[in-house]
């Protein structure tokens, strides 16, 4: 009987249609009522066969059949405990076979042997164990009636090396088949192996009642009419198909899982070829296929189903390929399936349609580059529930473009479309929400996620979503949002970068359609409007922005008073690129948000239009209102200046009063490569303006804005910048020879002298004098004589400040000097309409307040204010203090060595950065007698320092390569008393970065060279003998660094040149060493000093910009404590007469610094 096989949806015809059993088999009757009555029959024949074996109790011994004869065996059933037939024409004819009837049987067929039978059972009893092989060219198998692997107990089947095993079906009854693990306690083992090795059989059962496992490797082959895997409830089937030419061939249809549990792999280049695929065909079953690896494929000719009634999976992984005609994924009501396509070249083909959910649920993901293709889509078909997932770059589902091809998500059940982190759909047409009862969401999330489509229907019947978010983009030609009556669609726009770019986006024919531009989210369309003006339609702008992409004469068209376009507290923009745009005349925008009008373009709209509440924005080309407009009291207009002919302009078709209204001037980009005069016209026009705005405002605390009301009916903008505030000048203070107390630099020397903002030839304007530095100066009102035409308006000094007046503002004002420079190249700017790092100060300084700009100017001082060159110096010091240890040891002759590592450390004080250092590196040195007094030597030295900046303000870092060469000796004054001297040159290798991260994000880097010299000379004493003992000594050492002038790199205009500099030390040292034998060869060292430090105080520097070369600043740096304390303690071994090794701890200590560091010696001497 020709039963109904499913429903399917026509969508050329738009209509439903039943689909026959013939047509599930292409035309053939055979089909699942065919495996059910074949079924019958095989028990009986089997329970034959088995009665047959029960019965035999003649005692059976191993035979081997090789005389190349036909030997026709009569005993039926014939028991195989241990045969072999082999070599050619050698024929073994028996009626029924059994391999292993209770225990353990082989048969071997090789050689070109054969055997014919009716019908055969590896394994039959439980606690029986056969194995069948038939392997070479040649020989065969040939069962004319049922083969068994695995009856009631064990058996395994292997055909290999181009071995043949034939099933080839003649009873009359139909009931001819081959079954692996046919009762429940059986278990079936068969592998087909090697080029060649074939198994013909009507129909394979792997997992009957019991376990069965099928291998197909290396070339082999097996080809059948119908298979079924995991055939019976509670069986377990598992067939795996691997390597290149390893193929099965089912001519009918092929379940995988029909009422038990199953799973098929196709790997390493193995193919199946199937008319009809069911993975998890019944209820209660479980099916699961893999198709894995490079040129590993499946091929159904007609239906794929995954989860038919049960629960099925289906993964295509790392370069697998799956064909079929009709794919479904959870057909029928409670059913569950999954399909998984993942990895580069890993594809899915649907030549006609691919139905996920369709009546069950349905789950299909591409991830990792994987690939679907398809005629038509539908995911929720009937009252299924669908998911589709696209994940990963590369990853995509495509139609074929023809003009039936389509994507649908939610026909008349629930479905969900997401395209996520690169993935993408090609489609011709996508419809979200289609039937009157299916609900519908697509997703399109992540940078590089994206779907192109002809056109795009959402909640064309039903409920339809549609949401663009993080970057995520959607290409279609029409946009249709809510279309017939009780659909309902809504499509959302979020985030940075997501966009929806379409010729036309329609909202509302019938029904309600909903746009939402937030987030960011971005919107590009030629038209925008609705389909009649009794549509429900609603678009909410709250930090969006509608892009659009030709002239319209109408946007927004058929809007009126019953649809809504509303600004929430994010604002919206409308961006008219170059076109000219005249909004619909009862289109209305509310809100409380903010409207910014971007684009070159001009943008017309009835003043009734214009009903928000917050700001208007016109950032660059014109606002066009046309009828009357009265700035509410408090209103704000911002006009956006992007250069001297790219600014924001509104325009008032009637009368306009401003005279409650506040002008916001956001200068983002205005000083940017200007010339000649800043001024900008027309700002605001109206047909008839007799007011002017209560107050004037700008985003630049660098720069100021006034407006002119000099020509009738219109605003212009002129650029003016505040005073400059010159630092008073610090007198150098004489300090003390020793101790210096802490400087208190006066509040006032020099008042400072304000340098009015416009000059006027003919008036001088006397100084004028402001109260102290710590106030912020006032500026006195400019008298302008009558003849000068317009007057010029000061903004409020609120509005505007400088880094000199920021500085003073806070407690660290280290960077007054620098910020003076800052100022004259604002000042530079205005006056001259030429200076890069006044450009790049005004663009990276909007909207800072006095905090922001103290920290801008902080940030921009010199490497570690100056401190690299006393860094280098009290680094080589640990070398210097290695040779004086060395010279008040007995003099001898001998080579020594000694590892130096050391961390100092150097806190932040009054605003002027610390640092912390790490310092590690060796001196070697050799001396020898001149004479019974006289012991000289020389040593060389490299050290290598680590140094990042310790302050809140600044980050910086530098590295120093420092070597030296020192000349050393000591003169033995007495047998107890010792003279030493030592004298010696260096260089030091440095390399600065100085990270700027409050204006810009940026490095400025520094490569440059310091010269180092250092001498000394001391004394000690000892007292007692060499193994108890202490010294008193006296030491007197000079240093000098001198650092070249060098050019930063890397930070643009913030890079500094910086002049040459000279650090002097000058330290004074007294104290006492001891030494204490704990055995006789070790023995413990110690040392207690204080130390007067009369060089330099600070280590001052002094800078430029690059583009400022004349304008020098002085960064003062860091004083540091001169008192020092000095304790060390070590180890001495002497290891031979001629060899002591020695480690050592040593510390220095004074105000707001410290060193500690810790060495290891090796002396021997010759």
């Amino acid at each position: 009987m020709n039963h109904i096989y499913r429903i399917v949806f026509n969508h050329s015809l738009g209509v439903y249609q039943c689909v026959s059993e013939l047509a599930k088999a292409g035309g053939k009757s055979s089909g699942r009522s065919a495996i059910s009555h074949r079924q019958a029959g095989v028990v009986l024949s089997t329970l034959s066969i088995t009665v047959l074996g029960m019965l035999s109790i003649s005692s059976v011994q191993a035979t081997n059949y090789n005389n190349g004869q036909t030997t026709v065996i009569t005993t039926n059933p014939y028991l195989v405990t241990n045969d072999v037939v082999e070599n050619t024409n050698t024929v073994l004819q028996t009626s029924d076979a059994i391999v292993g009837q209770t225990s353990s049987g082989t048969l071997i067929i090789r050689n070109q042997g054969k055997v014919d039978s009716d019908n055969m059972i590896v394994g039959n009893q439980l606690g029986a164990d056969g194995k069948l092989t038939v392997t070479g060219n040649g020989s065969s198998l040939l069962i004319s009636d049922n083969l068994t692997i695995g009856s009631a107990g064990k058996g395994s089947a292997t055909i290999a090396d181009g071995a043949s095993v034939i099933a080839e079906g003649t009873s009359a009854a139909g009931d001819i088949f081959m079954s692996l693990g046919r009762q429940v306690s059986g278990e079936g083992d068969l592998t087909v192996t090697g080029t060649n090795s074939t198994l013909f059989t009507e129909e394979l059962l792997i997992g009957h009642n019991g376990k069965g496992i099928a291998k197909i490797e290396d070339g082999g082959s097996i080809q059948a009419t119908a298979m079924s895997i995991g055939n019976k409830k509670g069986s377990e089937g598992k067939l795996t198909v691997t390597g290149t030419k390893s193929k099965l061939s089912v001519d009918d249809y092929l379940e995988i899982g029909y009422e038990g549990k199953a799973s098929a792999t196709i790997t390493n280049g193995g193919a199946v070829q199937t008319d009809v695929m069911s993975i998890g065909s019944e209820v209660g079953s479980e099916g699961d296929l893999t198709v894995t690896g490079n040129n590993s494929k499946l091929d159904v000719t007609y239906f794929l189903e995954v989860g038919n009634a049960g629960k099925g999976s289906a993964t295509i992984a790392n370069g697998g390929s799956v064909q079929a005609n009709v794919i479904t994924v959870g057909r029928e009501k409670n059913s569950e399936g999954d399909l998984t396509i993942t990895g580069a070249n890993s594809t899915l083909f649907a030549n006609a349609s691919l139905s996920i959910g369709n009546a069950g649920k349905g789950s299909v993901t591409i991830a990792d580059g994987a690939s679907i293709q398809a005629d038509g889509v539908s995911v929720g078909e009937v009252n299924g529930e669908g998911h589709l997932t696209i994940t990963g770059v590369n990853s995509q589902l495509k139609n074929d473009n023809s003009t039936d091809s389509y994507l649908i998500v939610g026909i008349y059940g629930k479905g969900s479309v997401t395209i996520a982190d690169g993935g993408s759909i090609q489609a011709y047409n996508v419809n979200v929400g289609s039937g009157d009862t299916g609900e519908g969401d697509l997703t399109v999330t992540g940078t590089n996620s994206q779907m192109s489509a002809n056109a795009l229907y959402i909640g064309t019947e039903g409920k339809g979503s549609v949401i663009i978010a993080d970057g995520g983009s959607i290409q279609a030609d029409k946009v249709s949002v809510g279309d017939y009556e009780n659909g309902e669609g809504v499509l959302t726009v979020t985030g940075i970068d997501s966009q929806l770019n379409t010729n036309s986006l329609r909202m509302g024919l019938y029904s309600k359609g909903t746009l939402n531009i937030v987030n960011n989210g971005r919107v590009t369309a030629g038209y925008v409007g609705n389909y009649n003006k009794y549509a429900l339609s609603e678009l909410n702008f709250d930090n969006g922005t509608l892009v659009l992409a030709a002239d319209q004469d109408a946007l927004f068209d058929k809007f009126n008073n019953t649809n809504i376009i509303n600004l929430a507290t994010g604002g919206g923009t409308i961006d008219t690129n170059a076109f000219n745009i005249n909004i619909f005349n009862d289109a209305k925008i509310t809100g409380i948000g903010n409207f910014t009008k971007a684009g070159t373009g001009q943008l017309s709209m009835n003043s009734t239009t214009k009903a928000w509440t917050g700001n208007t924005n016109v950032n660059q080309g014109i606002l066009q209102l046309n009828g009357d407009y009265i700035m509410r009291n408090g209103e704000v207009l911002g006009i956006g200046l992007n250069s001297l002919t790219d600014y924001g302009q509104l325009k008032v078709v009637g009368n306009a009063d401003i005279s409650k209204g506040t002008l916001m001037v956001n200068a983002s980009n205005a000083v940017q490569n200007l010339t000649g005069a800043s001024i900008w016209n027309n700002v605001v026009s109206a047909s008839n303006l007799n007011s002017e705005f209560s107050a004037v405002n700008d985003n630049s605390p660098l720069v100021g804005f006034v407006a002119d009301y000099s020509d009738a009916d219109t605003v212009h903008l002129r650029m003016v910048s505040p005073p400059v505030v010159v630092p008073p000048v610090v007198p150098p203070v004489v300090v003390p020879p020793v101790v210096v107390p802490p400087v208190v630099v006066p509040p006032v020397v020099v008042p400072p002298v304000v340098v009015p903002p416009v000059v006027v030839p003919p008036v001088v304007v006397p100084p004028v004098v402001v109260p102290p530095v710590v106030v912020p100066p006032v500026v006195p009102p400019i008298v302008v004589p009558p003849v000068v035409v317009p007057p010029v308006v000061v903004p409020p000094v609120v509005l505007d400040t400088t880094f000199v007046q920021a500085v003073q503002s806070q407690t660290n004002q280290t960077a007054l000097d620098l910020a003076s420079t800052l100022d004259q190249a604002i000042q530079d700017r205005v006056n001259n309409s030429n200076n890069a790092l006044a450009d790049a100060l005004i663009s990276n300084t909007l909207n800072f307040n006095n905090l922001k700009l103290a920290a801008a100017a902080n940030e921009l001082q010199p490497l570690l204010m100056g401190a690299t060159n006393r860094i280098i110096t009290d680094t080589n010091y640990a070398a210097t203090e290695a040779v004086i240890e060395r010279s008040l040891t007995t003099p001898n002759r001998g080579v020594w060595a000694k590892i130096i590592g050391s961390e100092s450390s150097h806190d932040e004080q009054g605003g002027i950065t610390g640092y912390d250092a790490d310092s590690y590196g060796a001196i070697v040195g050799i001396d020898t007698f001149i004479n019974d007094n006289l012991n000289l030597g020389v040593a060389f030295s490299y050290i290598d320092s680590d140094v990042d900046s310790n302050s809140r303000t600044l980050n910086h870092e530098m590295t120093a390569k420092n070597w030296q060469v020192l000349g050393y000796g000591n003169y033995a004054a007495s047998a107890a008393t010792q003279v030493n001297f030592h004298a010696g040159a260096g260089s030091s290798d440095v390399e600065g970065q100085r990270h700027i991260t409050v204006l810009t994000n940026a490095t400025a880097k520094s490569d440059y060279s310091v010269d180092t010299l250092q001498a000394g000379f001391g004394i000690g004493h000892r007292i007692g003998n060499e193994l108890r003992n202490f010294t008193p000594f006296a030491q007197m050492n000079y240093a000098r660094a001198e650092s070249d002038g060098y050019r930063e790199t890397g930070a643009g205009v913030y890079n500094l040149d910086v002049d040459e500099n000279t650090y002097e030390s000058l330290r004074w040292t007294a104290g006492v060493k001891m030494s204490q034998a704990v055995t006789p060869k070790l023995a413990l060292t110690g040392q207690l000093a204080a130390a007067i430090e009369n060089g330099d105080r600070r280590s001052d520097i002094t800078a430029s910009f690059i583009g400022m070369p004349n304008a020098n600043f002085t960064t003062i740096g860091q004083e540091i404590g001169r008192e020092i304390g000095i304790a060390g303690i070590g180890l001495s071994y002497t290891a031979s007469p001629n060899m002591k090794i020695s480690a050592g701890y040593r510390g220095e200590w004074r105000d707001n610094y410290d060193d500690q560091g810790a060495s290891i010696a090796l002396q021997t001497r010759f």
